[in-house]
């Protein structure tokens, strides 16, 4: 039971904040400086597509749809905060059902 609550913990608060500070906050912004004007838009979708890359082949496409939400969110807000607790708010659906 303490292990599960551990991984939680780790899933739900570090995880989220410290892969969104590479893959929002380093990677898309870098991708988004680096590319023209008129394909900034480019950036989240990349920035996506590299962290749905790093994961299961079955879990593809929905880590690539939060990429895609949390790549937005920053782009908008220029802020980590959203995009972690978007991550957060996902990682507890997903764990859901490991705990009940």
């Amino acid at each position: 039971l303490d292990t599960r609550r551990a991984i939680a913990a780790l899933a739900l608060l570090v995880v989220p904040f410290s892969e969104e500070l590479f893959f929002r906050g380093w990677l898309q912004t870098t991708i988004f400086a680096e590319l023209p004007n008129a394909r900034k838009w480019l950036a989240p979708v990349l920035s996506a597509f590299a962290f749905a890359a790093l994961r299961p082949p079955l879990a593809f496409v929905p880590t690539f749809l939060l990429g895609l939400v949390c790549g937005a969110l920053f782009a908008r807000t220029r802020g980590l905060l959203p995009g972690v607790l978007a991550h957060a708010a996902f990682s507890a659906v997903v764990l859901k059902d490991w705990f009940f």
